[in-house]
């Protein structure tokens, strides 16, 4: 072949690698700006994986600034941003548009989205998941492939997600994005997290629900050996540290009310009991007693003593309502069924209609003698009402 014959060749090679690339030119280099994606971390660190609409992730460049016009969308990330521009310049795709409110379905592998009460595979291929209002349920089995003991033996952007801090797990994406949500959680490091989500967002599992203790910290007995107690500063589920119970207490009466309600002769005695101290002194009945003797539990409800309002026991006391109530009419004691209340008739007069009125409970030492309709002499019209008994006339009684 001649010179000139390798020539025409080489141009004629040229040329269909050109009309090739020509034909493809709407393709783009892997981590370019145009090119196909399922994530922001196979975009440039200027772009970022646009899988709005439900349509193939693409690479998209990151807007630097946006309009100040609120048109609200929530982003995939859960989250509301004032227009589809904020979104974008935070690197999150539009999951619909308007704000953030009750989860409309979840988004699955590859981005698919599925309506609440949907099922599909989970990202392992091994375990399923449904979709529900709080988002996406997944079963948590030890699949193979997939099954691991450790972070280390999962992919780049999973961890080894457990139902407990040992054992086998199934690898899984760690989160991207998680909710404010506060409910709090101690991983598996012994960090403390807002949520569990959060945990998994760095690869932690759960070790249990609440904040991580300290050494020697405890919320309740059992968190204790058998020879100490959650000792704490107040009732209730604050934190307390694990201390032994004495063994001998000093023969000394200091009583103290304990947590458990009980009275105990000192606070020695009640440590030794396992009870932390609610209140210095012997403990307060529970209950409301009324004037007339009656006896009630907290949170028991009975009639006021005007026959109208009500009356309910609580720990501070009687508390009664205050309503403008119109006395009852009666002809004798008998219709005053309240305790506490006379059928109380105008001077004068011990017969007929009167109406429903509280005895009196404290009277002044005063000598202004009247004569009760029960024909005895009072020392004032206020102890014959403290009787129970109207004034049938002023004076004292005319002897039998």
């Amino acid at each position: 072949m001649g010179r000139n014959q390798k020539t025409t060749l080489g141009a004629f090679v040229i040329c269909l690698a050109a009309l090739a690339l020509a034909a493809c030119g709407s393709d783009r280099i892997a981590g370019s700006i145009g090119a196909l994606c399922s994530s922001n971390d196979q975009c440039p660190s200027d772009g970022y994986c646009n899988t709005s609409a439900g349509k193939p992730g693409k690479c998209e460049t990151r807007p630097q600034a946006c309009d100040a016009v609120y048109a609200p969308v929530c982003g995939t990330d859960n989250k509301t941003y004032g227009n589809a521009c904020e979104a974008a310049g935070a690197g999150v795709s539009v999951k619909y548009e308007g704000e953030c409110g009750t989860p409309k379905g979840c988004v699955g592998p590859g981005g698919v989205t599925y309506a609440i009460g949907d099922t599909f595979k989970a990202p392992d291929g091994c375990n399923s998941c449904t979709c529900t209002s709080n988002g996406a349920a997944c079963t948590e089995m030890a699949c193979a492939p997939g099954s691991c003991t450790s972070n280390t033996q999962c992919q780049s952007g999973e961890y080894c997600q457990k139902s407990s801090c040992g054992g086998l797990g199934v690898c899984a994406p760690t989160p991207q994005a998680c909710t404010d949500h506060v409910d709090p959680v101690c991983g598996c490091d012994d960090k403390t997290y807002s949520n569990a989500c959060e945990a998994a967002a760095v690869g932690a599992n759960v070790a249990y629900k609440g904040e991580c203790k300290r050494p020697g910290e405890c919320s309740k007995d059992a968190d204790c050996k058998s020879t100490q107690y959650c000792a704490k500063s107040a009732c209730g589920d604050a934190l307390g540290k694990c201390q032994t119970k004495p063994q001998a207490c000093y023969d000394l009466w200091m009583p103290v009310c304990g947590c458990d309600d009980k009275t105990y002769g000192n606070d020695c005695e009640a440590a030794a009991a396992g009870a932390n101290i609610a209140s210095q002194g012997e403990c307060k009945a529970k209950g409301c007693k009324t004037s007339d003797g009656q006896q009630y539990s907290i949170g028991d409800t009975f009639p006021a003593a005007d026959g109208c309002n009500e009356c309910t026991c609580t720990q501070s006391g009687i508390a009664c309502t205050k309503k403008n109530c119109a006395p009852k009419s009666c002809t004798s004691n008998a219709d005053c069924t309240v305790a506490g209340t006379f059928c109380k008739q105008a001077a004068g007069q011990c017969g007929g209609s009167g109406t429903c009125a509280v005895k009196s409970q404290a009277c002044i030492e005063i000598y202004s003698p009247v004569c009760g309709c029960d024909d005895k002499t009072y020392d004032n019209s206020c102890f014959a009402n403290a009787a129970g008994t109207s004034v049938k006339a002023t004076g004292v009684c005319p002897a039998p």
